[in-house]
């Protein structure tokens, strides 16, 4: 995938992530059912992070995967298997 990727997208994509500063504060103004499914090995979102957006969610659910950042590649079974709790 990265090898398709034109130049200087991925440095773009990566450095958007890291300016956006309002997740928790949005998350908060979530106001229907929300199921957080976080890879306990993603190195691109952190655990730690995913947690912190999710406990900004009234009542959001957690699901955390032996995984990192390509959950669906790594765990497509484990993924489809959360989502059917919520869909």
């Amino acid at each position: 995938l990265l090898q398709r990727t034109p130049e200087g997208v991925y440095f773009a994509d990566l450095a958007a992530c890291n300016a956006f500063e309002a997740g928790p504060v949005r998350a908060e103004a979530v106001a229907c059912p929300t199921l957080v499914v976080l890879g306990n090995e993603d190195k691109m979102t952190g655990p730690k992070q995913s947690r912190a957006v999710a406990s900004s969610i009234q009542g959001a659910r957690v699901v955390e995967l032996d995984c990192g950042h390509a959950m669906l590649s790594e765990q497509s079974n484990a993924v489809l298997a959360a989502l059917k709790t919520i869909v």
